[in-house]
């Protein structure tokens, strides 16, 4: 009989969304508790997925100085998780350091932290003492590691027969977009006779390399409009026989969107705004019922590129897309803000829709 479990990485609870002073108050306080509401969609999806385990590969707070209400909000989501017969595996990436911050709380029993200075390896049981799978992990002692940790787990203790998973919080190969704690090759991790690398640290999901699995899940919840499009996790099924199959998730509460729209066919403002809301239509279509916050580039030159670069231009075009959104249908709004800001000829509007 095979198992399954979920890999999930970045869950940056509480994480503080910053420049979102330009949204109402109502909309930057869905924004905010949006970490948690993606943390409480990942017990859910696990319970209703009938998960044998949980890893999560670091960054699960957003800060090494975490605050009470993340600790809290995660010890009761650990807490459902345990309740359901299910343990969850964790290894603190940068952000969450083993050195932060901590509150003394009281942990499930089922919920294994991973120490800092050496790589630990627990049992995944099934039946109360099959052991089906090894998980080995190690945390960032401190936020900044410029170690290779993942030649550490080379000489990890293994169980013939077992599935071997390898958690950790890596930038793997340089990727350019990240800061480069605990770096490591693909050659690295490939090599080092593990079944499956949970990795976290990069925020866009990748499978790096199969057969031996190489996975970065990237985060259940977009935390800008640079972290476009649908955000998760991984369900992982392992036949008996060892062969390895990946479902990806959405678990996101609110999804960020970006859209370009060259301003030289529009001659009437009429035809642009038309355009601005069948955009906003196709992100809310795409959000799949969540609510979406969108950012709408303007670019090129036309008719009416006079009127968009004039001052106040951008916020009264927030505000007919917003008049546009409610005539379109009660339940469907737009919410948004802009500013007058431009670079390479652009004229940058945001929304929000629901």
């Amino acid at each position: 009989m095979g198992f399954r479990f979920m890999h999930a990485a970045d869950l940056h609870v509480d994480s503080p969304f910053r420049g979102m002073s330009a949204l109402p108050p109502s909309i930057r306080d869905r924004v905010r508790e949006s970490t948690f509401r993606a943390l409480d969609e990942l017990v859910r999806l696990a319970l209703r997925e009938r998960v044998d385990f949980v890893v999560v590969s670091g960054d699960v707070y957003d800060a090494s100085d975490r605050s009470l209400r993340a600790q809290l909000r995660l010890q009761a989501a650990l807490r459902q998780l345990a309740s359901g017969g299910v343990p969850v595996f964790i290894a603190h990436g940068n952000h969450d350091p083993a050195d932060g911050r901590t509150a003394r709380l009281d942990w499930p029993e089922s919920v294994r932290f991973f120490a800092a200075d050496r790589v630990e390896t627990v049992p995944a049981l099934l039946d109360g003492d099959r052991v089906v799978a090894e998980v080995h992990g190690r945390s960032f002692g401190s936020a900044a590691v410029r170690d290779n940790l993942a030649l550490g787990f080379r000489g990890a203790s293994r169980t013939e027969g077992a599935y071997q998973i390898a958690v950790l919080h890596a930038n793997v190969d340089g990727d350019e977009g990240h800061d480069n704690y605990a770096p490591c090759s693909l050659r690295d991790l490939t090599e080092g006779g593990f079944d499956y690398w949970a990795l976290g640290h990069i925020h866009t999901r990748r499978v790096l390399h199969e057969r031996p699995w190489v996975v970065y899940p990237g985060n259940p919840q977009g935390r800008s409009v640079r972290e476009t499009g649908a955000r998760g996790c991984y369900i992982v099924d392992v036949s008996e026989a060892g062969e390895t199959s990946l479902t990806f998730h959405a678990l996101d509460d609110v999804r960020w969107a970006v859209r370009l729209i060259d301003i030289a066919p529009f001659r009437t403002e009429q035809e642009l705004l038309a355009e601005l809301a069948a955009e906003l239509e196709q992100v809310r279509d795409e959000a799949s019922g969540r609510p979406a916050v969108a950012r709408l580039v303007l670019e090129g030159r036309g008719p009416l590129h006079a009127a968009l670069r004039a001052g106040g231009g951008a916020e009264e075009w927030v505000s007919l897309l917003r008049e546009e959104a409610r005539e379109r249908a009660d339940s469907a709004r737009t919410i948004g803000y802009g500013s007058n800001r431009s670079r390479m000829r652009r004229c940058r509007t945001c929304a929000w829709t629901s």
